[in-house]
């Protein structure tokens, strides 16, 4: 009982850090591999609070809380805010369609009331908002993740031009 009480503690953990297991019993091995690539990865270049939010997102436990989800994705957009507003060349729709969602959604104004109300999104089922800011979610790390690999971008041209020159 003891060992199996140890094994349920591992893997609960795991899910709070966003990882999961891959288990090869016939090798003896086990690899700890995200749960969420890209969360993880966004949450690596994040503030602290902000990759709190970031894997906190993404946990089971959140569904169907929208007012936590809410929170969490202004969180999350509070820190991207200025990447927001610079979008990469190439990727402007993308970046666009983030920040339209967070103003639309309920998110940053109230969209269900008052002089902001959008019919569309007062009427809208919970679980449909939900699925929108999954989506949302799933998008603010994309854009996170372009605008992080675009200096990578920027680093391999120059080395491969160095390397050409080399060539020659």
């Amino acid at each position: 009982p003891a060992y199996t009480m140890l094994l349920k503690n591992i893997d609960i953990l795991l899910e709070h850090i966003n990882y999961e297991k891959l288990e090869f019993p016939e090798e003896e091995k086990v690899i700890l591999v995200p749960t969420n690539p890209a969360a993880t990865a966004v949450a690596e270049i994040s503030s602290k609070d902000t990759a709190f939010a970031i894997l906190k997102y993404h946990h089971a436990s959140l569904k169907g809380n929208l007012e936590e989800k809410k929170k969490l994705l202004l969180s999350i957009a509070n820190e991207y805010e200025p990447l927001l507003a610079k979008p990469i060349a190439g990727f402007k729709e993308y970046f666009d369609k983030a920040t339209g969602l967070l103003n639309n959604l309920n998110i940053r104004h109230n969209n269900k009331t008052g002089k902001n109300k959008i019919d569309a999104i007062a009427n809208m089922p919970p679980e449909e908002l939900e699925n929108w800011y999954d989506d949302l979610y799933q998008l603010l790390l994309f854009c996170v993740l372009i605008k992080d690999n675009t200096a990578r971008k920027e680093k391999a041209a120059k080395l491969l031009k160095t390397i050409k020159t080399v060539k020659q």
